[in-house]
């Protein structure tokens, strides 16, 4: 069996975002904005209700709200993503795949999917993490986040004897 590894993300909708430590400090920073201020707030005024009668503290209160929405907006405008079919899918990984092995020649019927969570697609940023050549299998592993979460979605084709040799040969 052998593995290949390819860091090529996945166009998905209008917005491509590299799964990364910026993106998980935005979530992070979203949750802290969006859950925790609004909390935090709450219990401050439970406590001492006076603070925002003043106009230190109704100005404060302003500044955190408006922040608030504000991170609202960039986090729905971070996870809205158009959901594909699955053959729009299997079209772009079979693009990614000859786009590296040229010579390997198959078409979406050989592509079936076979595990994921979302029979129409899936949602996020998909990443084509890995390629495994099993004997006359290729199995594509799509890693796709959504909101925060991940699973995996599993491409399985069967290719022929030679168009195997001749991808096994790329190593």
């Amino acid at each position: 069996m052998r593995q290949i590894i390819i860091d090529k993300s996945i166009e998905r909708g209008r917005l491509v975002y590299k799964f990364d430590r910026k993106l998980v400090g935005d979530y992070t920073m979203s949750f802290i904005l969006g859950i925790g201020f609004p909390i935090v707030l709450f219990i401050w005024s439970l406590i001492n209700p006076y603070v925002f009668r003043n106009a230190p503290g109704a100005g404060f209160l302003l500044c955190v709200i408006t922040w608030t929405l504000i991170n609202y907006y960039y986090s729905i405008k971070l996870v809205k993503v158009r959901m594909r079919n699955p053959g729009e899918n299997k079209e772009q990984i079979i693009g990614i795949v000859q786009h590296y092995y040229p010579k390997v020649n198959f078409t979406s019927g050989m592509l079936s999917l076979i595990r994921g969570q979302k029979p129409e697609g899936w949602g996020g940023r998909g990443k084509v993490v890995s390629i495994i050549i099993n004997g006359d299998y290729l199995y594509i592993n799509v890693v796709s986040t959504f909101r925060g979460g991940q699973f995996d979605v599993l491409f399985c084709g069967l290719l022929n004897h030679l168009e195997a040799k001749d991808l096994a040969r790329a190593f």
